[in-house]
Parts: structure tokens; C-alpha cells; sequence
């Protein structure tokens, strides 16, 4: 996306349920590209500093509320288990949230010995203009879904769990 040396190279958005897992476990096959998500990085979990930068505390939390896998053929790694065992050398600087998030990137692809990264959240649909702001190269896989087959999905998403989460 960018020549200064990112790892982000692209982000999956889409409806939820419209398969944007599905294509993230497809490009993960690849030995040359990691899929992350869904971290929520650029929209529930963004912290808006008025472009201050984020301090150690900061860079703490979002550590400390990161979710989400890595989307791996066969492999489901934890972005927290990465980012926990990398806390010390993202933590070294206080940085702006496109720098953090290159951090993130970086260290995921170190972990995973990939060339490039894609992060994959659904709701990033909603904050394609931050991203973009921050990425003004960055490329979007964006997928979509008929209403009515989301619906259907939707409904039969309890049929895969058990008891009172059901």
C-alpha cells in the first residue's frame, strides 16, 4: 500500500456473514500473505487522540483488548498471543494510530514469515475514509451478500452452537 515500508497491504470489509472470512482463509493459503482480523483497529476499538500521539498506556490497551486470528491453512493463532509476546518493542515509542497499526503488521508478518499482511474486519465497511486518510493507496476486497441470504444466515447462526448460547 504504501512504499515506506508497510506490511498492510490490503483490507477485507464487507456485510457480516457475506464471506469475507471465507476469502480470508482462501488468501491465507498463500505462502507469501497473512490474513488478521477481525481486531476492530480503525472502528469500535479506534481511540481518537485528536491527532496526539498514542502514549505507552495507549498502545497498552489496544494490546490488552486485540482479538481476532490469524487466518492460516490449518492454523488458528491468536493476534493477541503475537502482539503479548511483542509488548516490549511495540511499546518503545509512542506513535500515531497508522504507525501502530504498522507495528501490528510488521509483527505479524515477522511471526507468520510472510512478505505482506491483509486485515480483515467486516465493520471496517463503515471506515474506509479513516483508513483510506491514513492509506491513501490502500486496496479494499469488499464483499457483499443479497439481504435475504443474510437474513437466513443470520437466523440459522444458532444452529451451529449448543445450549444457552443457542
Amino acid at each position: 500500500m504504501e512504499s515506506s515500508g508497510s506490511k498492510a497491504h490490503g483490507f477485507i470489509c464487507g456485510m457480516p456473514r457475506s464471506g469475507t472470512t471465507w476469502i480470508s482463509k482462501c488468501i491465507g493459503t498463500s505462502k507469501k500473505v497473512s490474513v488478521f482480523g477481525e481486531t476492530q483497529y480503525w472502528g469500535k476499538k479506534y481511540l481518537n487522540k485528536e491527532g496526539k500521539l498514542y502514549e505507552k498506556k495507549d498502545i497498552k490497551h489496544i494490546i490488552k483488548n486485540m482479538w481476532g486470528f490469524i487466518y492460516k491453512k490449518g492454523e488458528k493463532k491468536s493476534i493477541k498471543e503475537i502482539l503479548d509476546d511483542a509488548e516490549d518493542e511495540i511499546c518503545k515509542f509512542s506513535r500515531t494510530p497508522k504507525n501502530l497499526f504498522d507495528k501490528i503488521c510488521e509483527e505479524i508478518s515477522k511471526d507468520q514469515k510472510t512478505e505482506k499482511v491483509m486485515e480483515k474486519t467486516p465493520h471496517h465497511i463503515n471506515y474506509i475514509d479513516r483508513i483510506a486518510r491514513k492509506y491513501e493507496n490502500a486496496k479494499f476486497l469488499i464483499t457483499k451478500r443479497d439481504p435475504y441470504d443474510f437474513t437466513l444466515s443470520y437466523k440459522h447462526q444458532k444452529d451451529r452452537r449448543n445450549g444457552k448460547e443457542k
